[in-house]
């Protein structure tokens, strides 16, 4: 008798340590069922966050679409300005080239006109010096040729006097014509270094 007490006690503590284990057990299911649930969630979650991105990056694909076209017609509508920029650079390029020319070529002009002046004024001033050559020539062929009885002193002295007068304005001539030539000249070099 006191056997089957000890045995029933021994099934009784037994049962009471399985119901602990299962009790233990229920927990821990419970514990993890709770774990999965709260994964289950995240899980959720992930996936809502996975659609809300790809339907994020769907529109900006789309709008890098839009974006790449408008970036295309920008880039036309740049080289279809630069093409008309380029012509319009050009064009006034060649007109302040074709204003530039002519106004060195207007004084060149200037200067070939003023050279032509030296030139002019120069000849003359051959031409006078050869006929003061000339006149000096004759003076001294009629010297040789004048006899000692025909010589008068006041008639060489007055022939003299004019030549000598002659010979005066002829060189006032030549400075006044240096002088010119010398204006011409400084005047030539002002307009050619302004022009450069």
């Amino acid at each position: 008798m006191i056997q089957k007490i000890r045995n029933l006690l021994d099934v009784r503590q037994e049962l009471l340590d399985a119901k602990a284990t299962i009790q233990e057990n229920a927990l821990a299911v419970k514990q993890q069922a709770e774990e999965i649930r709260a994964l289950k969630n995240e899980i959720d979650l992930l996936k809502e966050s996975q659609n809300a991105l790809v339907q994020k990056l769907s529109a900006d694909n789309a709008s890098i679409q839009n974006s790449q076209e408008e970036f295309q017609k920008e880039i036309a509508d740049f080289k279809l300005l630069k093409s008309r920029l380029e012509k319009r650079i050009l064009e006034s390029m060649q007109a302040e080239m074709k204003e530039h020319l002519q106004s060195k070529m207007n004084m060149l002009d200037q200067q070939l006109k003023g050279l032509e002046q030296i030139s002019s004024a120069g000849k003359s001033v051959v031409a006078d010096i050869a006929a003061m050559r000339e006149e000096i020539r004759k003076f001294t062929d009629i010297s040789k040729n004048i006899k000692a009885k025909d010589f008068e002193l006041s008639n060489v002295a007055r022939d003299m006097h004019r030549q000598q007068d002659e010979k005066l304005a002829l060189l006032r001539k030549i400075d006044s014509l240096e002088r010119l030539a010398a204006k011409l000249r400084r005047r030539n070099e002002l307009n050619y270094s302004k022009g450069y």
